[in-house]
């Protein structure tokens, strides 16, 4: 059986990532190499340390910076927070749900 790439490994992230536009490849084990732009990328190590992740930062020089940011925004909250399903209210009784 393949390993999964840390690409799967880490999808939530890689789907905002795509959704920013941003390509992902694996270049090696658990290592990642994020293009943003011609001639602009930075790499994704599979390691965490929590320390380090709470206080890296990444700068990125943007044309509008609040259309980014509202874009940026609503992409990581329907990644990670997306809708919830609506259901009819017959649909519900089939489940057993109070509508």
């Amino acid at each position: 059986m393949c390993a999964p790439s840390f690409r799967q490994r880490t999808s939530p992230l890689a789907s905002v990532y795509a959704g920013l536009g941003w390509e992902t490849r694996d270049v090696g084990p658990g290592l990642a190499l994020v293009r943003v732009a011609d001639q602009q990328h930075f790499y994704l190590q599979d390691y965490y340390v929590k320390e380090v992740a709470e206080n890296s930062m990444l700068h990125l020089t943007v044309g509008d910076a609040q259309a980014w940011y509202q874009h940026a925004a609503e992409l990581v909250r329907n990644v990670f927070h997306p809708p919830a399903p609506s259901y009819s209210p017959r649909e519900c009784r089939l489940a057993g749900v109070p509508p």
